[in-house]
């Protein structure tokens, strides 16, 4: 294997760009107000929470890689990382960050509830448990202004990505408006791991 750290680098942020760009064609759909229309087009927040999910699922695994050194146990050869854990170590590092998705202060086992509510139940059953929602911004017909626009001005809201109620609540459109900005803090944490052949390696087996 000849791959570089820098190399992984720029395969996260790739990947990371190019989900975010999908992901936009939800936000304009709302934009255009052609959700729950005659042609039966919703306005994405389970689709959009899927993919997020799992992309956070993703640069959570990295963090934890780079929490732990590198020095991940393997299982079958391959990285064995406890989702809820991974999801705890990356919300530790955005809050050094200053990157606060309505998470910060929260404790290990509450955090590991969340992800369980709901990134387990999207996976499994496609639903979040009974009280926990997932709800995007209701839009009016927006003209004159960009999709980035508009995701520069979820991340500006008062709403956080997650929030408590009487339950949890996750808002799609926020945790999209800060993507890029915990890639960016990922790889940047990355990039100041030092690695051998073997981490090297154990890092091809999680971003692959």
């Amino acid at each position: 294997m000849n791959n570089t750290k820098q190399h992984y680098i720029s395969e996260i942020n790739g990947r990371m760009s190019a989900i975010y760009a999908d992901l936009k064609a939800f936000v304009a759909i709302r934009m255009e107000n052609r959700q729950h229309k005659e042609d039966g087009i919703g306005g994405g927040n389970v689709a959009m929470s899927l993919v997020l999910f799992a992309a956070i699922g993703f640069l959570a695994k990295v963090q934890y890689f780079v929490d732990v050194k590198g020095k991940v146990t393997l299982k079958d050869g391959v990285p064995f990382i406890v989702e809820e854990e991974a999801f705890v170590h990356l919300v530790r590092a955005l809050s050094v960050a200053n990157i606060d998705l309505g998470l910060s202060g929260l404790k290990g086992p509450e955090l590991t509830l969340i992800w369980k509510n709901f990134r387990n139940k999207l996976v499994h059953v496609t639903t979040v448990e009974r009280g926990h929602q997932m709800a995007n911004f209701v839009m009016q017909p927006t003209s004159g202004i960009s999709v980035d626009k508009m995701i520069r001005l979820f991340k500006a809201s008062s709403s956080p990505a997650f929030q408590k109620e009487e339950f949890w609540r996750v808002n799609p459109d926020v945790v999209l408006s800060f993507l890029l900005d915990i890639t960016n803090t990922v790889n940047k944490n990355l990039g100041k791991l030092k690695l051998d052949e073997n981490g090297l390696e154990r890092l091809d087996k999680i971003v692959g």
